[in-house]
């Protein structure tokens, strides 16, 4: 866990460091399913404190990157890439 953590970290920093940079669709959808996948792979039928503490980092980032994909098309932004695909 620590490994994504880190990636997550990595990520956002990131980010931070190119506000003035286009946002890229596809890359915060793919952010979007693998923290999506993450959460819903380490769910459990209860959520004790502990879990939300040890998947915060989670959590936060989800929440930064539909945010941003919101914002972002919300302000007519185009589609990522495999939204248009429906062939």
């Amino acid at each position: 866990m620590d490994d994504q953590r880190d990636y997550a970290e990595e990520a956002a920093n990131e980010r931070l460091m190119h506000e003035d940079d286009l946002m890229d669709p596809n890359e915060t959808l793919r952010m979007i399913r693998y923290y999506l996948a993450l959460l819903s792979d380490e769910c459990c039928e209860t959520h004790d404190a502990a879990w939300y503490t040890d998947h915060a980092y989670a959590i936060d980032a989800l929440i930064e990157q539909v945010t941003a994909i919101d914002d972002w098309l919300s302000r007519g932004g185009v589609l990522p890439e495999v939204w248009c695909d429906v062939s």
